[in-house]
C-alpha cells in the first residue's frame, strides 16, 4: 500500500483506483503509466495495490538475474567471472543509495530470441479461404518483414503499438465503408481465392444468390456500395487476364518466407510475404521466378509504382538469399505489378517486368540488417520515445496520435480482446 506520509496522493490514487480496475487490456496499460508519470509514484507499487483487488494470474516461473547474467557461460568458473564483473557496479551504487542520491536502474538482460527456422521449401498450392472480414484485417505484414523494419526505424513506439494490436475503437455514426487498407486487403484475399479456387469462389464471396463451393468461405459481410465496386474490380479482372491464360505457372500466393540475411556467424532472420509467387522458363528451358506483386491504387502508370521499388528489391533479396529455394524453384529475376486502378470503371494493369539488380538486393539487405543492430532507449513504463517527425505523416496523421499526444482512455482497443 501506498505510504500514510502521502496522503494526498494516496486520496488521488483511491478516487482513481476503481477507473483502472475497470480498465481492460491496453488501456489500464496507458492509465497506469500516466498515473505513475503524474504523481511519480512508482509503477511496482501501482501494481502491488491492485494486485490485491485483482485475482492473479498463473505466470510461468522466470529465471533469476543471475541466470539471465550468465546465460552464455558454459563452466562454474565462467559464471562466476561474470557474476563478479557487476559486483563493482553493484557496489557503487548501493554506496550512492546510502547517502541518498538517485542511482540509474540496472539493465536487465533480455533472454535470447530463438532462431527462427528459414524457409526450405514452398507450401503446398493453396489459400485457406477467410471466414470473415476481421480474419481478413487480422493478417497484417511479417513481424520481421520489410513494413515492420521500416516502422521500427521511423518510429519504434508506433512499431510497438502495432504488434501489441492496438487499434482504435469505431465510434457511431463513422462511416461503415472500408477505408483504402482493409480495401487492399479485402480485393488481396479475394484475388489469392481466385488463384486458387478460381473466379466462382469470388462471385460465391460476393453475391450470396451463388452456390458456395464446399471448402470456401460465406459472403463476406460487406456494405453495399463496397461490395458492387469490389465485384466489379474482380470481374474486370477476370476480364482482362482470364485464368486459363495466364502466361506463367503459379507457385503460390500470400506466402511467407523466411531467410537469413546475416553475416557468417550472425544470423539475422527476416521475411517477406508473397502476393504471388510466379514461374516462367526462358528460351533455353531455364526457370525465372518473379514475385506477382497485388495493388489497388488511385491512378495507374508506371511511374505510380515507383514508391514500392525499395519493398520489390527487399522481395527479390529475400527470395535469392535463400538457397533452398533457388536451388528448388528458380532465380528470382525481379517483379511484376498486378494493378487494379479504383477509377468509376476499374481499369487493369499488369506492368513489364521490373528486375532487381545485385546492387539494389545488396542495398535491400543492409536495410534489413539495421533493425538487428540499433537499439532505441526504451522508457520505465516499457515505451519508446516518441518519433514526432513521423507523427502526422505525408497524407494523414498517424494512427496512435490519440494514445501519444492526447486524452485517449477508452478509444483504444487490442485487437483480440
Amino acid at each position: 500500500m501506498i505510504d500514510a506520509p502521502y496522503e494526498a496522493l494516496a486520496a488521488a490514487w483511491n478516487q482513481l483506483k476503481p477507473v483502472v480496475l475497470a480498465a481492460r487490456g491496453v488501456n489500464r496499460e496507458l492509465l497506469l503509466s500516466r498515473i505513475s508519470a503524474r504523481f511519480d509514484i512508482p509503477r511496482a507499487v501501482l501494481l502491488a495495490d491492485i494486485g490485491e483487488h485483482v485475482p492473479e494470474q498463473p505466470q510461468a516461473q522466470t529465471p533469476s538475474y543471475a541466470d539471465m547474467l550468465t546465460q552464455g557461460a558454459s563452466t562454474a568458473e565462467e559464471k562466476i567471472e561474470l557474476l563478479t564483473r557487476v559486483r563493482g557496479e553493484l557496489e557503487a551504487r548501493l554506496s550512492l543509495l546510502e547517502q541518498g542520491q538517485a542511482i540509474p536502474a540496472l539493465p536487465v538482460p533480455s533472454a535470447p530470441t530463438p532462431v527462427r527456422p528459414t524457409t526450405t521449401t514452398l507450401p503446398p498450392f493453396g489459400f485457406d479461404a477467410p471466414k470473415s472480414l476481421d480474419e481478413i484485417f487480422s493478417e497484417g505484414p511479417s513481424s520481421v518483414g520489410y513494413h515492420s523494419t521500416s516502422d521500427f526505424l521511423e518510429c519504434p513506439e508506433r512499431a510497438r503499438l502495432k504488434a501489441l494490436r492496438v487499434r482504435r475503437k469505431p465510434k457511431l455514426g463513422e462511416s461503415p465503408h472500408l477505408n483504402a487498407l482493409q480495401f487492399g486487403s479485402v480485393v488481396h484475399a479475394l484475388l489469392a481465392m481466385r488463384a486458387v479456387y478460381g473466379q466462382a469462389s469470388v462471385e460465391a464471396m460476393l453475391v450470396s444468390r451463388y452456390t458456395l463451393p464446399p471448402d470456401v468461405a460465406p459472403p463476406l459481410d460487406l456494405w453495399e456500395d463496397d461490395r458492387i465496386k469490389i465485384l466489379n474490380m474482380m470481374r474486370m479482372y477476370d476480364y482482362t487476364f482470364p485464368l486459363d491464360r495466364e502466361p506463367f505457372q503459379y507457385l503460390g500466393v500470400e506466402v511467407p518466407i523466411f531467410t537469413d540475411v546475416g553475416e557468417p556467424g550472425r544470423p539475422c532472420i527476416k521475411s517477406a510475404k508473397y502476393d504471388g509467387l510466379v514461374r516462367t522458363f526462358d528460351a533455353q528451358g531455364a526457370p525465372l521466378v518473379f514475385s506477382l506483386e497485388k495493388k489497388t491504387a488511385a491512378r495507374g502508370g508506371a511511374s505510380a509504382m515507383n514508391v514500392y521499388l525499395p519493398q520489390a528489391a527487399v522481395q527479390a533479396a529475400i527470395w535469392n538469399c535463400n538457397k533452398a529455394l533457388v536451388e528448388q524453384y528458380g532465380y528470382m529475376s525481379g517483379i511484376i505489378f498486378d494493378v487494379i486502378v479504383k477509377s468509376t470503371v476499374p481499369v487493369c494493369e499488369r506492368h513489364a517486368p521490373r528486375y532487381i539488380s545485385k546492387l539494389e538486393m545488396q542495398r535491400a539487405i543492409e536495410y534489413l540488417r539495421i533493425s538487428d543492430q540499433i537499439q532505441f532507449p526504451v522508457n520505465a513504463d516499457g515505451t519508446h520515445y516518441r518519433a514526432i517527425h513521423a507523427c502526422w505523416g505525408k497524407f494523414q496523421p498517424c494512427a496512435f496520435i490519440g494514445i501519444c499526444w492526447g486524452a485517449s482512455y477508452g478509444e483504444y482497443e487490442q485487437a483480440d480482446e
